[in-house]
């Protein structure tokens, strides 16, 4: 773990914005106040005691991503890469349908120039009962595990995910660039089901993830 936040510190510094004959280091983020996890989910951040520029951020991001969200998730995934677009989907039912609604930024909301242009392009996709009650029933078997880290570092460039449920009240916890584990299984599984809505849910591709999830679980145990 140690090694693999060293090299991101120096691939971070060496990040390198061209612009015509010139080139600069520009907005390389470092944020103290992050923690990494190990084999669990981690409280999230309270971003209320953030300042400057990160306040700023996170005041808004989150709006404008989850736009068109159901404030109460049966389950909430949030993609945070540090220079390509954030991404997010939200699970859930109405009416007695069952849906995954997935959400994409425009470009990366912390170096738009004006953030006010950012656009969300939205998709909205049936599910069938069997793949709602799987993720339903992943995000509640992770989320119940949320620890506080044994150890806390500094997070710079990699992919900060978060992950939510409503139950009573909104749980939350969030995880920053897993390699391997239980967690990275849990990142896989959110991202193929983002990938899975470019194809299309058939019932086969439906029948793959439940199978992908289901093996995700067995980690835990």
């Amino acid at each position: 773990m140690k090694i693999k936040l060293i090299t991101a510190v120096i691939a971070g510094l060496l990040f390198l914005k061209v612009k015509g004959q010139q080139s600069v280091v520009e907005k390389v983020r470092i944020d103290p106040n992050f923690i990494t996890g190990e084999s669990h989910l981690i409280p999230i951040r309270d971003f209320d005691s953030y300042e400057g520029s990160l306040k700023v951020f996170y005041e808004s991001v989150f709006d404008v991503l989850h736009q068109g969200f159901s404030i109460q998730p049966v389950a909430r995934f949030s993609q945070f890469p540090s220079f390509t677009e954030q991404n997010a989907f939200s699970v859930e039912t109405r009416n007695n349908e069952y849906f995954i609604l997935i959400n994409r930024l425009s470009e990366n909301y912390w170096f738009a120039k004006n953030r006010n242009q950012v656009e969300v392009y939205t998709k909205e996709i049936n599910i069938n009962s069997h793949l709602f009650i799987a993720v339903k029933n992943l995000f509640e078997i992770y989320l119940a595990d949320i620890k506080e880290p044994k150890q806390k570092l500094r997070g710079t460039d990699g992919t900060t995910y978060y992950f939510s449920q409503f139950s009573d009240s909104l749980i939350s916890g969030e995880t920053w660039s897993p390699s391997n584990g239980a967690l990275s299984s849990l990142v896989s599984v959110c991202n193929e089901i983002i990938l899975t809505s470019k194809i299309g849910f058939t019932n086969r591709n439906q029948e793959k993830l439940i199978s992908q999830i289901e093996e995700t679980i067995e980690l835990l145990k």
